[in-house]
């Protein structure tokens, strides 16, 4: 099978690499990027230079590679977001990539916000525009509305702070959640009967999740699979949250395969395999997830020798 994953230079490119490499081993994976120069050519069978989303030349450039390829993933927040709002132009089944729906939503962290407190599921006390800073208390957070990662986050503590982020765009504050631990959950579904979840309990380096631990709770697993039932999702995302005074408070929830997709699936969860399948009709005969309990896991920069 040949399959074409885009921003091959960034880690969950290299990632579901890894994870096709390793439950596919006779595939052929490609990759684009918009730089072909960067770390994913030392890994990728090939790399494809493309357009970036903007130019007109996108469309019919992946249009064409569409027939070379069983499965094109995309993997950078700004195709993902674009494939999605222009899956009629593309075949659609030879995208993998989630509804439009939940897309528009889930990367929009005031419309993730008002679709929890709509569905009564572990919602932060307020997300809000930074204009109206004014109605809530200090601490609070300060964050970008749209896409992931911690870059460019800070903790406001007073009025002062919010200085440097009044000149801003498309910021937004969020209830500051104290408390050291945090989790990191996958949601897969393929229809509202085959819900799974899998919680780690993770430490950060930055944005990446570099040490995690396996939680097994039923409370929990329950809540989140609320989501999928709500969004009818058919796919897999990952969401973010902490719990405080026994109570979940999901601050964000990415629409998409994350960063902490090849070691769920070196566990044995294998979101990312599960999707792919169900795309191209892969019949698979599926198998209890045997997980071991509070099995821990470190994520460190691999090397790899080249001639």
């Amino acid at each position: 099978m040949k399959f074409l994953i885009t921003g091959a230079n960034g880690d969950i490119a290299l990632s579901i690499l890894e994870i096709i490499k390793r439950n596919l081993k006779n595939s052929t994976v490609h990759g684009t990027e918009i730089n072909p120069n960067g770390k994913g050519k030392f890994f990728f069978d090939k790399i494809l230079q493309s357009p970036k989303t903007n130019d007109k030349k996108f469309i019919d450039f992946f249009n064409y590679l569409s027939k070379k390829y069983d499965l094109i993933i995309p993997t950078s927040e700004i195709e993902i977001l674009f494939f999605s709002q222009n899956i009629n132009k593309f075949k659609k089944e030879k995208i993998l990539v989630n509804s439009s729906r939940i897309i528009n939503t889930f990367m929009d962290k005031l419309k993730t916000h008002n679709f929890l407190k709509s569905n009564k599921i572990g919602c932060s006390s307020f997300t809000d525009n930074i204009k109206n800073w004014s109605k809530y208390k200090f601490p609070m957070f300060i964050k970008k509305k749209f896409g992931a990662g911690n870059k460019g986050y800070f903790l406001a503590r007073s009025k002062k702070d919010l200085n440097f982020a009044s000149s801003k765009k498309n910021l937004i504050i969020q209830e500051y959640l104290p408390g050291a631990k945090e989790y990191t959950a996958c949601v897969y579904s393929n229809n509202v009967s085959n819900v799974k979840v899998l919680i780690f309990e993770r430490e950060l380096d930055k944005d990446k999740t570099i040490y995690a631990k396996f939680i097994k709770n039923k409370n929990l697993e329950k809540q989140l699979g609320s989501i999928a039932s709500a969004i009818n999702l058919n796919g897999s995302i990952n969401v973010q949250f902490k719990i405080v005074n026994k109570k979940i408070k999901i601050f964000e929830i990415n629409p998409r395969l994350s960063s902490t997709v090849n070691m769920r699936d070196i566990i044995g969860f294998k979101d990312c395999m599960w999707w792919i399948y169900n795309s191209l009709n892969i019949k698979k005969i599926s198998k209890k997830i045997k997980i071991k309990k509070n099995i821990k896991l470190i994520r460190y920069e691999k090397i790899k020798i080249i001639n």
